[in-house]
């Protein structure tokens, strides 16, 4: 068994050194908030440790080394651009824009015709949404609205703003009643924040609502799930265990909130999983995703997202990119609503119910006054 400890400024980004290095199949055993000299000039950093058979990690290492080798001739190109001087100004707004427009071209690939067949008031919009990570089915059939409601004279933004306001209205809920005796589930892949949106809930049922609260695990496969909830437990004198408990010691008086392991990629992990998950009968089952996750990625593991069943949607990590389309896309695809969206993991922040306003103008590229309300 191979163990080892990554430190990044957030966790996401931790996670991604810990898939390149170890691979996908590595199980995080800790994360912490570092301290001291831990803590880099530009603020506050995490560290999450992982750990991986050798078997596995010999095949991921013989895999990367089977990749094509790619000459670096763009570290260069990109050293270069930083330098102050003017003539160089034009490289770095080109260099700027390309994310952009490699963006545009990957998300339109699998229907260019949507794009040529728009009337040219509205491709801005259409581009923008598409540049936003909003799914281009989506993304198209929302310039069409625009176009179909706008009048002669009318301000294209504007009534681009009000269409998709209405859109984003419809994929959201805040009709969430949580009481006594209920059983809550939070499911989810990796690294989307199951557990911390779980800890922020609890916090928010305590003090906000006075609610008698039981912290519970289904993840016997995480080293440290345990203690990952029990610090948070710790943190609010809080019960905690593991799921079994909860037929040997049912409490009417308490709201169950069931941590539970990351949704894995084969079918006899999720089987297994649903499984235990419908022996429990959860009265809610929140499925908890980042946005970091690209629109297509998320679309393209639905079937698995719908084995559990989930009842609403919670949309993390809103403060890591500017680029929320997949809420659209969850919401769309699996049918059900988006109840809650919170920032980074780790406690910060809280849950929050989707401002659907202040989504649309984020999804336009409009000025948003407040950050992700």
């Amino acid at each position: 068994m191979v163990i080892k400890s990554f430190s990044a400024p957030t966790v996401a980004a931790a996670l991604k050194k810990i898939r390149e290095e170890l691979g996908g199949d590595a199980v995080v055993l800790r994360t912490k908030v570092c301290s001291g000299k831990e803590v880099s000039l530009t603020g506050q950093r995490f560290e999450v440790t992982a750990c991986i058979d050798e078997q596995e990690l010999s095949k991921h290492r013989a895999s990367r080394k089977n990749k094509p080798f790619v000459k670096e001739t763009s570290v260069m190109k990109i050293e270069k651009a930083v330098d102050p001087k003017p003539e160089n100004n034009k490289e770095i707004k080109d260099f700027a824009g390309l994310e952009k427009t490699l963006n545009r071209i990957l998300s339109a690939h699998r229907s260019p015709d949507l794009f040529t067949n728009l009337p040219t008031e509205v491709k801005p919009v259409f581009l923008n949404l598409i540049d936003s990570d909003v799914p281009v089915e989506i993304a198209h059939r929302m310039a069409r609205r625009t176009l179909d409601s706008a009048d002669t004279g009318s301000n294209i933004e504007q009534v681009a703003l009000s269409v998709v306001h209405d859109e984003i209205g419809r994929i959201t809920s805040a009709n969430i009643s949580i009481e006594p005796g209920m059983k809550i589930a939070f499911v989810g892949p990796s690294g989307g924040g199951k557990t911390s949106v779980m800890g922020k809930a609890a916090a928010q049922l305590c003090t906000k609502y006075g609610r008698k609260i039981k912290l519970l695990s289904l993840d016997q496969m995480k080293i440290a799930a345990y203690e990952e909830i029990g610090a948070y437990a710790d943190l609010l004198d809080l019960q905690a265990g593991f799921c079994r408990q909860l037929q040997d010691n049912r409490d009417n008086d308490s709201v169950c909130l069931i941590d539970t392991p990351a949704i894995g990629c084969t079918e006899r992990r999720q089987k297994k999983l649903a499984e235990e998950l419908m022996s429990v009968a959860p009265d809610i089952v929140f499925f908890v995703f980042s946005v970091c996750n690209r629109s297509h990625d998320l679309i393209d593991s639905i079937n698995m997202f719908e084995n559990f069943s989930p009842t609403c949607l919670v949309a993390s990590h809103l403060d890591e990119t500017d680029r929320w389309g997949g809420i659209t896309a969850m919401a769309e695809y699996l049918n059900i609503p988006v109840s809650y969206v919170t920032d980074s993991p780790g406690g910060i922040g809280e849950l929050r119910v989707p401002d659907a306003a202040a989504i649309a103008r984020r999804l336009l590229k409009l000025e948003v006054s407040v950050h992700a309300e």
